[in-house]
């Protein structure tokens, strides 16, 4: 008999923290409701995460990336960067690691703008808990889209196309 009660108490108190982690991960989508509604938000990436290509790999091969780092995954904690959102408004300042496939004698090889974006689109995916931001840049001759994953647990992952660069790729956080 003990074991049964045993058993039965284990299965309650089991079903029961299921509902409390249910319970607040509608809190999270909530609070992520309510960040992204306001428009205004910064975004903190952790890591990068290039197209692999000869010349990425070169660099890796002499052991230029830093300890730690490869080819698919750079650590970002010691390079400041943000991506600040302000209704249409955004300021960015990103590293690059990647091919530049267009010269241009304005590249200083990170994503610097300041300024307004254009097609800014809000799209929340509730099968998967999550916004999807987009929007489009125009920086000198260079045309920037980006497409932002913004999770409930504030986890973001960014999708970076360039007019003139290789794709990248960075995780971070919204801060």
């Amino acid at each position: 008999m003990r074991p049964i009660i045993i058993l039965f108490c284990l299965l309650l108190s089991v079903g029961c923290a299921t509902n409390k982690q249910k319970l607040s991960d509608d809190q999270a989508m909530q609070r992520l409701d309510n960040i992204i509604s306001s428009e205004n938000f910064s975004i903190n990436s952790t890591i990068a995460i290039p197209t692999n290509s000869s010349g990425l790999s070169a660099v890796s091969n002499v052991g230029l990336l830093g300890t730690g780092n490869s080819i698919g995954n750079i650590n970002l904690a010691d390079n400041p960067n943000y991506i600040k959102i302000n209704n249409t408004q955004v300021d960015i300042s990103m590293p690059y690691y990647g091919t530049q496939t267009v010269a241009s004698y304005y590249a200083s090889g990170s994503i610097v703008y300041k300024g307004i974006c254009k097609g800014y689109t809000v799209k929340k995916d509730l099968r998967k808990n999550r916004y999807v931001v987009s929007f489009n840049l125009k920086h000198k001759s260079e045309s920037l889209t980006f497409r932002i994953y913004i999770y409930s647990n504030l986890r973001t992952d960014i999708q970076l196309q360039s007019s003139h660069r290789s794709p990248i790729q960075y995780r971070g956080m919204v801060i």
